[in-house]
């Protein structure tokens, strides 16, 4: 994606990731925020950090488009936390890094340029999306054939036809599953590890689910 290290900006979630982990989030902060932005009573007695993280400012942020630069700041205020504007040199690889990535071997592939829902934007932001994030890959000589990762596993036929006329060979979603003969190459699913532990019980339960329908 466009979020390298010298990007100027970062990503909108990793803001809002970092202005929370940076704020002191308490329960009258949460029910500041919720009268704020109309989202109803937060959790009780206490949110935890999911409601923070996945919750309701996270679809507020995602559906924001234009305005989502203003309510960031606007965010920002309200948790007393100011935006870290080197946030990107401090999260993300640089295309010097990138490129060692892939001189070592370690595949690198496409995942759009601004991480936007590539569904529910129009054929020509879509297409953007997708050639700068190709662009970046020709720029750190990644090897083809190229895999995309649909963010948000945002996709529908449009836009798999945009990524298979857009250099990239295969595709992935965000829906567990192995990959099997005949499986549609832009619509490929995987199992999504995170840091969690062997037994964790999501983890668990998509696999096995996945592996009773293979046999």
């Amino acid at each position: 994606a466009g979020h390298t290290a010298e990007a100027l900006n970062a990503c909108w979630i990793d803001i809002w990731y970092d202005l929370v982990q940076r704020s002191h989030w308490s329960t009258d902060l949460a029910a500041v925020l919720s009268e704020e932005f109309s989202f109803g009573q937060p959790p009780s007695p206490e949110p935890d950090m999911s409601w923070w993280v996945k919750g309701p400012i996270k679809e507020l942020l995602r559906n924001a488009g234009s305005k989502r630069d203003g309510l960031l700041l606007r965010l920002a205020t309200l948790l007393g936390t100011p935006i870290d504007h080197a946030l990107s040199s401090k999260l993300y690889c640089s295309r010097q890094d990138l490129a060692q990535l892939v001189a070592d071997g370690i595949e690198v592939g496409g995942h759009g340029w601004k991480h936007r829902s590539l569904a529910t934007i129009n054929d020509d932001e879509q297409q953007k999306e997708i050639s700068e994030s190709r662009n970046l890959l020709d720029t750190i000589k990644a090897p083809e054939p190229r895999s995309f990762c649909y963010p948000n596993g945002s996709c529908n036929d449009g836009v798999e036809t945009q990524v298979a006329t857009g250099g990239f060979s295969t595709a992935f979603t965000v829906e567990p599953g192995f990959i099997e003969p005949g499986c549609n190459p832009y619509r490929l699913p995987r199992f999504m590890v995170h840091n969690r532990p062997a037994d964790d019980p999501e983890w668990c339960a998509a696999f096995h689910q996945s592996t009773k329908e293979l046999l």
